[in-house]
Formats: C-alpha cells, sequence, structure tokens
C-alpha cells in the first residue's frame, strides 16, 4: 500500500515539473527584448557652432574626465 501511494506520489510530481518547465526559454523569444538589457542612453553633445564645439565650451556640458 505504502508503495503504491509513494509511486502515484512520485508520477505526480514528475508530470507537474515536467509541465511547469517552459518549452521554449525567455532568451530565445524573439518578442522579449526588455529582459537583461542595460538602460540605454545617447553620449553625444550638440553645440551651437564648429567653433564652440572645436573648445568644448557650452554652458551646459560637464566633462566627466
Amino acid at each position: 500500500m505504502k508503495k503504491n501511494i509513494f509511486i502515484v506520489t512520485f508520477i505526480i510530481t514528475f508530470i507537474g515539473t515536467v509541465k511547469a518547465q517552459e518549452s521554449v526559454l525567455f532568451w530565445q523569444k524573439e518578442k522579449i527584448n526588455e529582459e537583461n538589457r542595460a538602460s540605454m542612453h545617447a553620449a553625444y553633445y550638440v553645440f551651437q557652432n564648429e567653433t564652440i564645439a572645436a573648445k568644448k565650451a557650452v554652458g551646459n556640458l560637464k566633462d566627466l574626465l
């Protein structure tokens, strides 16, 4: 009797585990592109003209170096 209960419990657990797994892994889905992605940002500056850009002298630009 105990052996039958153990076998039935094992089969139910096994079926539940198999059904819980994804058939296609999340990184293989074409539509998902937001997971594990760094935030997007731009690293360019707009200057008023070429002479200011050559000097990199603009009021709202801060140099982090």
